[in-house]
């Protein structure tokens, strides 16, 4: 049992580890749910022992899970920081800023990270937060292994990283400059979302690195940026009544709703809770959770997919106890493929990025 404090050194909460050889259905870590007294939005795991650490170092590492931090600190690195599984608020944000303006961002490596690290760049910047990039070579999956493999327990392990927009010009450079056109323009596309809450002075600067790699004048780069700066907009969710889920019903009056197609996704993840989902629809359960976030608000609250099953194992139980509780396989495929024609219809609204035209080919596959 992982303790979670508080920034006061009062115990709220707990992340769960089962042990080898457990018999029992749960999930490999199960988090404490959401109370009064544990608003994940407003925690940071290892506040406590981090504050005085990340104010001398002047900077905070943020990795993905508790268990990053507890590595971090074995290797003696101590101003590292881990959300609780939900998207980045601006109240954690406004935490950070009491400590450091400095960021240095350490997911995982994989397209969920790359996905998780630009959400967290844009919230970031839009609090002038710097965030930077933590190096972490390709053949390893996180900071955690990257940290045994390069490193002992006995000195301090030193950590390399880039300013994030150099990081991710450097990382896609080989697509920027592509000579096939479709290549270059969904990776310009991706910059260009990236730029969208910048400041003036960062916006122009960085700019003129693209126009510079890409001979993209920088008027058509900032039309692509006012464009998705619009499509954000249109898809945040509204402050009054009328929420995301029945504007886009809206939009589309008389396609499949939205309800429907979260209503066939809790199905898979139930099946998926009780290890009854087949392994070809498992596997791409995960890329079908970070798209519908961008349609379904509430799902944005979570960081990952295991948060999210680990969080609604209630609501996936009175499914499976309900008469019409279906686990054949023509069910699973017909969920699934509600879920892909939604996505058919309604992507089409979205400037997708890199990342999420790359999840979705995944899905489709």
């Amino acid at each position: 049992m992982i303790p979670v404090f508080d920034k006061t050194g009062q115990a709220i909460g707990f992340t769960g580890r089962t042990l080898p050889g457990d018999s029992k259905d749960r999930p490999k870590y199960l988090n404490s749910p959401e109370s009064p007294w544990f608003k994940k939005g407003e925690q940071w795991f290892g506040w406590l022992l981090a504050r005085e650490s990340i104010k001398t170092a002047k900077k905070v590492v943020i990795v993905e899970g508790n268990m990053d931090v507890i590595a971090a600190h074995k290797f003696g690195i101590e101003n590292v920081l881990a959300s609780q599984g939900t998207s980045f608020t601006l109240a954690q944000v406004k935490q950070l800023k009491q400590l450091t303006n400095m960021i240095w961002l350490a997911f995982d490596n994989d397209l969920a990270g790359q996905v998780s690290a630009s959400k967290f760049f844009k919230t970031a910047t839009k609090a002038k937060l710097d965030v930077w990039q933590v190096i972490i070579p390709i053949e390893f999956k996180d900071l955690d292994e990257y940290l045994h493999a390069k490193f002992d327990s006995i000195s301090i392990a030193e950590l390399q990283a880039k300013p994030f927009l150099e990081f991710i010009l450097l990382q896609r450079q080989a697509e920027l400059i592509s000579p096939n056109l479709e290549t270059q323009k969904t990776a310009i596309e991706a910059i260009c979302d990236l730029f969208t809450t910048l400041d003036d002075l960062s916006l122009e600067q960085n700019l003129r690195q693209l126009h510079t790699l890409t001979s993209i004048s920088i008027s058509t780069l900032s039309k692509i940026i006012e464009q998705k700066k619009a499509q954000e907009k249109a898809f945040t969710a509204p402050e009054t009544d009328e929420t995301l889920t029945q504007e886009l019903s809206r939009q589309a009056p008389g396609k499949q709703p939205i309800q429907e197609v979260i209503l066939a996704w809790q199905q898979l993840c139930a099946l998926q809770s009780k290890n009854q989902l087949s392994p070809n629809i498992s596997d791409k359960l995960e890329p079908v959770f970070v798209i519908l976030q961008n349609f379904e608000p509430t799902l944005a609250e979570y960081l990952t997919l295991t948060e999210y099953l680990d969080q609604n194992r209630s609501l996936f139980e009175l499914m499976q106890e309900s008469e019409n509780w279906n686990q054949s396989e023509i069910f699973q495929q017909l969920s699934f493929k509600k879920i892909v024609a939604f996505f058919d219809r309604n992507l089409g609204q979205l400037m997708l990025s890199q990342n999420l035209k790359e999840l979705y080919q995944i899905v489709k596959s």
